[in-house]
């Protein structure tokens, strides 16, 4: 049981049975554990808003959390820590972490709705690849000739020439 105790003033309190005996002529009061702080302090000491802030802003960004932690100033075992505390802020920074990702999209989309041909061939070949890539010719002959060598194989290991 983690208590802490509050040393009584036995000449002005009351002294009651749930009262303990730690030290000769000194008699404490249990403390609640709620109002204790026990372990290192978040973030070795250093103001918690500000680091917060810090590695929300590096997230936005898209930084990797060993980079965040490094702008921060923290440890990656202090991040955690805090992570493990507040589940609430591990649910923020994977959407920070999107932020990026998502202004990318509503550019490149936008570049789409102001008729910007070179975007919107650039999308296509990503999106639909097997479709719009300069790259298909070449990848229907390397397929083929997979399949060619497949072919092969099967044949040599069907005489017992290739194990």
């Amino acid at each position: 049981m983690n208590t802490t105790f509050k040393q009584l003033n036995t000449e002005t309190e009351k002294i009651s049975i749930k009262d303990f005996l730690l030290k000769p002529s000194a008699y404490y009061q249990v403390v609640p554990n709620h109002f204790i702080k026990i372990g290192r302090p978040t973030f070795d000491g250093k103001n918690e808003s500000e680091v917060v802030a810090k590695l929300q802003y590096a997230f936005s960004i898209g930084a990797k959390v060993s980079e965040a932690c490094c702008f921060a100033g923290i440890s990656k075992d202090s991040f955690h820590r805090y992570c493990k505390r507040y589940p609430e802020f591990r649910d923020k920074i994977e959407l920070l972490q999107n932020t990026p990702i998502f202004i990318s999209r509503v550019i490149i989309y936008n570049a789409i709705l102001n008729n910007d041909l070179k975007i919107s061939k650039w999308y296509l070949e990503k999106k639909c690849p097997e479709e719009f890539s300069y790259n298909r010719p070449l990848m229907i002959k390397l397929k083929q000739k997979e399949e060619r060598i497949e072919y092969l194989e099967g044949i040599l290991k069907n005489k017992k020439i290739l194990f």
